[in-house]
């Protein structure tokens, strides 16, 4: 039941990203095609991932799983991005629960989401300016992590946290 609440939330969320990252990237008749009658084969995949994996979940496993079944040819950044936000919505249920988690969740090995106010709130911190989400490569995004991971270390050298931590604490801030 979680893992479908989950994913509801996840589908709202990332449907909006999906057709952002469509019309900025002129793909919006690929994404169209790809969402008929209701079927997305890349939530499918990551949803049957998620519910068969028994080890951990974690940002680059559910990556690099729907990069290999990407016959949609979504680009990287909406991936990055849906896998992110799934594994942050699949946290935050796990905190709800008062008993055992109900996933399995690495969150040392979570990457953040990486989107307009994430870049936007980075580049405050950092001074460094990146590519709109919806361009980046996984190039890029590495770097992007790289620098969420700097930023961390340094401001909570004791505390050790994936950088998923960093979408919750930017939200927060103005």
């Amino acid at each position: 039941f979680l893992l479908q609440v989950g994913f509801f939330c996840t589908v709202c969320s990332i449907w909006g990203s999906s057709v952002m990252t469509g019309a900025r990237t002129e793909n919006i008749p690929r994404y169209v095609d790809s969402n008929k009658n209701g079927n997305n084969k890349t939530l499918e995949n990551l949803y049957k991932k998620i519910k068969g994996e028994k080890g951990s979940l974690y940002s680059d496993l559910l990556i690099e799983n729907l990069q290999n079944d990407n016959d949609e040819n979504i680009e990287f950044a909406a991936i990055q991005k849906l896998v992110n936000m799934t594994l942050k919505y699949l946290i935050v249920l796990n905190e709800c629960e008062c008993i055992t988690p109900a996933f399995n969740i690495c969150e040392e090995k979570c990457d953040c989401p990486v989107d307009s106010i994430i870049l936007k709130k980075l580049k405050k911190i950092n001074k460094i300016k990146h590519k709109c989400w919806t361009q980046i490569d996984e190039t890029e995004y590495t770097e992007i992590q790289k620098e969420i991971r700097a930023y961390l270390e340094n401001k909570y050298p004791q505390k050790t946290c994936g950088n998923i931590w960093f979408d919750f604490l930017m939200w927060k801030v103005d």
